[in-house]
């Protein structure tokens, strides 16, 4: 599926995993797996942590961490790396929201800026839901009519059951809709949904009220161990 003859890692990357490795005490071929797809991470086209996770048979948040490790220096990150979950009659708001939160030093998933042209679509969204530190859903009338938009709270909550009850999921509300109105088939999506501490971005159009909501979400996306605004 993907080639790594070019695509190496770095001595010091390999002493970094060498440790990581051998904790999780796996087989030589695994491990050689395991490298060889973390080196083709480089690359634009390269795997995805889902596609890693199946192809070493390792939890993706397992995979994720190793990713993290070897290409991001968790201490040195500012904020956690988030996905954009919208409908498309939300792309204008999602656009300004990805703009933002980018000029702030995110690292952002934005359907039409960091999709790869080529790839499958359904596997696409799946794995980014996979792939980011936290899934931002915009909430909307609009969105809960959508399938794209239901499939991708669908499986943050079953990424967020997978890793021990992690909270993945960062609401923002444009309307009042999913508070009062959402009668999804799948009432238990409704109830965790409305568990959550949204960010409030109804009256966006207002410039103040969207920079003020700004700045709530990157309070949200400090990692842990910043503090958490109470």
């Amino acid at each position: 599926m993907f080639v790594s003859a070019a695509v190496k890692l770095t001595p010091e990357t390999e002493e970094l995993l060498r440790p990581l490795l051998a904790d999780l005490g796996l087989l030589p071929g695994q491990a050689n797996m395991l490298r060889e797809m973390l080196a083709l991470r480089q690359l634009p086209n390269g795997p995805s942590i889902a596609e890693i996770a199946t192809s070493s048979d390792l939890a993706a948040q397992t995979v994720r961490k190793f990713d993290q490790q070897v290409w991001h220096d968790t201490k040195a990150q500012q904020y956690k790396s988030a996905f954009i979950s919208y409908g498309g009659p939300d792309e204008a708001f999602a656009s300004s929201l990805y703009k933002a939160l980018l000029a702030k030093g995110v690292h952002v998933y934005y359907f039409p800026e960091s999709s790869i042209p080529g790839r499958q679509l359904h596997r696409t969204m799946s794995n980014a839901v996979y792939e980011y530190d936290v899934v931002i859903s915009v909430c909307s009338k609009a969105a809960v009519t959508r399938p794209g938009w239901l499939n991708e709270l669908e499986q943050t909550f079953a990424r967020e059951a997978r890793e021990g009850g992690t909270e993945l999921l960062i609401p923002i509300l444009l309307d009042d809709y999913v508070l009062a109105e959402w009668n999804p088939d799948r009432k238990d999506l409704a109830r965790q949904l409305r568990s959550r501490v949204a960010a409030d971005f109804r009256g966006f159009a207002d410039e103040a009220i969207f920079s003020k909501q700004v700045e709530r979400l990157l309070k949200a996306l400090e990692p842990e161990n910043k503090g958490v605004e109470g």
